[in-house]
């Protein structure tokens, strides 16, 4: 077994310097947009603070709740994305098919389960092989993919460096579906999930 090296897994100096990119750009959005923090938490029944705590890494930010963040700005994944990385080329179009929504929290989770393991695969990673690189403990990655553990956004980041994917180039390949707030669905919505 080899030693686990100071700072790796979803805690790697790395990924914390590719979160904090993504949080200084819903830190801005947040303050452009007038909406106060403390009145979100309030809203959803969180703690106070715990904005704040998301934004500067101290707690894990879970997909779902940052799925929250983006639907009370009304931006899309693909929208806030195309904001952090203004400057990076657009990569091709997914062959993940796209998650079947419930909800939009739900929906957004799955959607970020499924383009991972997508993009596991089309790489060649085994999973056994993206734990041990990381520094996770064996089928860790799998309870991940499979919602038996919260998905934050520094396992995202993690998984994608130990896949040799720039955060870039998977988050703007990432276009999960959103229901608007009026009720209308974006293009795609409705199609079922891939096969895994």
């Amino acid at each position: 077994m080899t030693p686990k090296e100071t700072g790796s897994g979803s805690r790697s100096a790395m990924t914390l310097a590719d979160f904090e990119v993504i949080a200084g750009v819903m830190r801005l959005a947040l303050w452009n947009s007038g909406l106060r923090m403390s009145r979100l938490e309030r809203h959803h029944g969180w703690y106070a603070g715990i904005i704040s705590a998301w934004l500067r890494g101290t707690i894990a930010l879970p997909v779902e709740r940052f799925g929250d963040l983006l639907e009370a700005l009304d931006l899309g994944t693909h929208e806030f994305f195309a904001l952090v990385y203004r400057n990076a080329r657009v990569p091709r179009e997914s062959k993940a098919q796209r998650a079947k929504p419930e909800s939009s929290q739900e929906n957004l989770a799955t959607c970020f389960r499924f383009h991972l393991r997508h993009e596991i695969r089309s790489r060649g990673f085994k999973q056994s092989e993206v734990e041990r690189k990381v520094g996770w403990t064996p089928r860790y990655l799998s309870t991940l993919l499979a919602g038996r553990r919260p998905l934050s956004l520094l396992h995202c980041l993690a998984v994608v460096r130990a896949i040799d994917l720039t955060p870039a180039e998977f988050f703007l390949s990432l276009d999960c579906e959103r229901t608007q707030s009026n009720g209308e669905k974006t293009p795609g919505e409705g199609t079922t999930p891939a096969d895994s």
